[in-house]
């Protein structure tokens, strides 16, 4: 039986969060064209980075996974609303649980910052993408 490290844990604990929320037309983990239907979600894997503590055996990682939002209107004036119901609905959702299920010690939102889109001819989107961060310790000789 292999035992996935608690950086795959979390990551895949915070996607399926999301693949359980309704309504979206896209909902990936790490994917690598751009999105083509509205709403959609894309999940961003966190890259663990370790702290170590030779003098209590652990090591600190923390990680800044990112949700990246993505929403369609026919005029841009219905942007901003469509956008602010998206966020609401995958952030509450996402941070239900600061501890993922146990396996981090905390988990949080520490950025939100608009994503460029190039859609010419299409119909007007917008993009944000919601950076997280989150804080887990292990014994020194392992990652899981």
């Amino acid at each position: 039986m292999t035992t996935m490290t608690k950086e795959e844990t979390l990551n895949a604990a915070l996607f399926a969060t999301l693949r359980a929320l309704t309504g979206l037309s896209i909902c990936e983990r790490n994917r690598d064209v751009p999105v083509d239907a509205y709403p959609a979600v894309v999940y961003r894997d966190g890259e663990a980075v370790p702290d170590y503590n030779q003098e209590v055996a652990t090591i600190w990682f923390t990680s800044e996974p990112v949700i990246e939002l993505f929403v369609e209107a026919d005029e841009p004036g219905e942007l901003p609303a469509k956008m602010d119901a998206l966020y609401q609905k995958v952030v509450a959702a996402a941070l239900t649980d600061h501890t993922v299920g146990g396996v981090a010690e905390d988990l949080m939102e520490v950025g939100n910052e608009p994503v460029l889109l190039d859609a010419e001819g299409a119909k007007p989107t917008l993009g944000r993408a919601v950076r997280l961060h989150a804080r887990w310790t292990t014994g020194i000789a392992t990652r899981t």
